[in-house]
């Protein structure tokens, strides 16, 4: 009896999860070099899954469930001498397919439709030097972070 109760439970484990289409989407104009989608709050991320073009996209099928998704661009230039390499991040539950957008935050936000996840770059204008920084930013940081700037 032990041995049949053994063997229901172990069939029983190997049944699988049922998997979703996950489709990422690259709205931006810079194409993103790395893509890692790892279980939700894992410190290791694996390995990249691929990069994907600008209006391009990658599909693949995940288990249900939670699931973290990061992206990283191709490195900019944002100063003649400084260039940055930017990244989005996102939790997925997964119940359903999904369609996830990567777009950048200076830039109008994509019209969503059900099943889609809208996910921005932070993109922050940063003057070039000698420019003068727009009127509605503030010149100089006030001295205490809590403080309104005026």
């Amino acid at each position: 009896m032990l041995r049949i109760l053994c063997l229901v439970v172990m069939v029983a484990a190997c049944g699988s999860a049922p998997t979703y289409r996950v489709n990422l989407v690259n709205s931006t104009t810079r194409p993103i070099e790395r893509v890692f989608v790892f279980p939700m709050g894992s410190a290791e991320h694996g390995s990249s899954r691929g990069g994907i073009a600008p209006g391009g996209n990658m599909e693949m099928q995940l288990p249900a469930g939670r699931h973290d998704v990061l992206v990283e661009s191709q490195e900019v230039r944002i100063s003649p001498t400084e260039r940055e390499r930017r990244s989005a991040t996102s939790t997925l539950e997964l119940r359903k397919a999904v369609e996830v957008i990567f777009y950048d935050s200076n830039t109008a936000e994509p019209k969503r439709s059900e099943g889609q996840v809208l996910v921005p770059f932070r993109v922050d204008d940063i003057p070039a030097p000698g420019e003068t920084p727009p009127a509605d930013e503030p010149t100089v940081a006030p001295s205490n972070p809590l403080d309104p700037v005026e």
